[in-house]
């Protein structure tokens, strides 16, 4: 039962994108698709006049900024499904369906894929770990190719230039999780046990932060959701004239690749061991 529980969370992890939703006894926040200005208010029309018709609902608001539906309802009145059946309608009425979802950084505080994702990374450093050891204690020599793709995947997560195709093919959390598991597969490939290790502590804090958020926002939701908010159309936002000037920041992370690459090289000519190096 857990093991199909987890293979059907890797699935929707890695290979679609799938709505996100949160619900507590009296309220549920479920996801709404990333629509424009334009067609906001016949979704929010849409939206209303389903939830209208279900009697145990109390109010509903569309947080546009959070990408949200927020519905309140009686204790334990509707399932999820129910609720998400009643945006999924609106949004085919209102001829947003096939708008994809946000895919930005931030991340709703309920959202329960956060803290999947982030055990996933977890679980794949501590296997990427029980495998180096083991292979450590085997005829079978280190890889050579898993020892490169795992330094380039390192070199990839640090670097925004080099990561920007990554993170606009996938999403950057998701970009993260795939980056992750990579490096764990060629560390352990690589017999690189500590590598594992140093980025399964990283995972353990991530896991911890996470899921205290998730017990903040739980505590203080029925206080930042106590209500509908007064209705007030959405500003208009027209795209940045000309990007934001570049920083000492991002210019040190766009080069860091450069250093890198540079330092393998350096190490390289007089080892002439790719791993070494």
């Amino acid at each position: 039962m857990r093991i199909g529980r987890n293979l059907r969370i890797l699935k929707k992890l890695a290979f679609g994108r799938t709505r996100r939703t949160y619900v507590g006894r009296t309220r549920a926040h479920i996801e709404m698709r990333a629509i424009d200005a334009a067609d906001l208010p016949a979704f929010e029309h849409a939206v209303r006049a389903g939830f209208a018709e279900l009697p145990r609902v109390r109010w509903v608001d569309v947080c546009h900024e959070l990408l949200r539906v927020v519905v309140a309802f009686d204790d334990d009145a509707y399932t999820i499904e129910e609720l998400v059946a009643i945006v999924e309608v609106a949004e085919r009425s209102a001829g947003v369906f096939g708008v994809p979802f946000g895919n930005g950084r931030w991340e709703h505080p309920g959202d329960e894929d956060t803290v999947q994702r982030v055990a996933l990374g977890l679980l794949s450093n501590a296997a990427g770990a029980v495998i180096g050891t083991g292979l450590r204690f085997s005829i079978l020599p280190a890889s050579r190719v898993a020892g490169t793709l795992g330094s380039l995947f390192a070199i990839v997560q640090s670097s925004p230039r080099l990561r920007r195709p990554v993170d606009e093919r996938l999403g950057p959390n998701r970009a993260d999780m795939a980056l992750d598991i990579g490096a764990a597969l060629a560390h352990g490939l690589a017999q690189r046990p500590g590598s594992a290790v140093v980025e399964l502590v990283h995972n353990a804090a991530q896991l911890a932060a996470v899921r205290a958020r998730r017990r903040v926002f739980e505590l203080r939701e029925p206080e930042l959701f106590r209500g509908p908010r007064p209705a007030a159309p959405p500003l208009p936002t027209e795209p940045r004239p000309r990007p934001l000037p570049r920083r000492p920041i991002e210019e040190y992370a766009d080069r860091v690749w450069i250093v890198s690459a540079g330092g393998f090289a350096v190490s390289l000519m007089p080892t002439r061991s790719v791993p070494r190096a």
